[in-house]
């Protein structure tokens, strides 16, 4: 009976962590899901910028979150070894880092977006699109670093819930400024795969 009842608390337990964390995956998911839906309505051009963007920024994001994924272990095993003061110090720390990372992150993207989509032979009316495209999400990967850190703090004080919030609230607020932005809403002029970058 011990065993069974410890090994239902447990599965709750990991149910109540995962959950979260896999609505707020599946929330960032479908931010690019939708961005693809409502660009494609503008252009064939313009998806194919968003295509080509996200191939060069996605392996830097995930550089960059692989890098301040080692937040959650280490707070995780402050947290579990009850030495709460020093989660703070540590925090800061990464925060720090994320900083450092997210500049340069951005500036890398800026930069080696040119070369890259050169070497491809992509066209250069295209490329100049998918350029445009990168600096509006460049702008965003400071903002994004810090928030990763957040998030991993969260996790790894057994706290994905705010994460969960945060991902269907930026899905929520992504929608009407992305399509703003797209199709020039509200006093905007329209921007297309630029103002997609933008949003996002």
């Amino acid at each position: 009976i011990y065993r069974y009842y410890r090994l239902t608390s447990e599965i709750k337990a990991l149910i109540s962590l995962t959950v979260p964390i896999l609505i707020a995956q599946l929330a960032y998911s479908s931010m690019g899901f939708v961005d693809a839906i409502m660009v494609g309505r503008v252009s064939a051009h313009e998806l194919a910028a968003i295509a080509l963007g996200t191939s060069v920024w996605i392996p830097l994001l995930l550089l960059m979150n692989g890098v301040l994924l080692a937040t959650t272990p280490k707070v995780a095993k402050c947290y579990g070894a009850g030495k709460d003061p020093e989660i703070g110090p540590l925090v800061h720390q990464a925060l720090w880092l994320a900083i450092v990372v997210g500049i340069a992150n951005a500036v890398d993207l800026t930069l080696i977006a040119p070369p890259v989509l050169h070497q491809m032979g992509v066209d250069a009316d295209l490329a100049q699109t998918t350029i445009r495209y990168l600096h509006g999400v460049a702008f965003g990967f400071p903002s994004v670093a810090l928030y990763q850190v957040l998030r991993c703090m969260s996790d790894g004080l057994s706290r994905p819930k705010p994460s969960m919030v945060i991902g269907l609230t930026a899905l929520t607020i992504n929608v009407p400024i992305a399509y703003s932005f797209i199709y020039g809403k509200l006093g905007l002029p329209p921007m297309g795969a630029i103002g997609c970058g933008w949003a996002t």
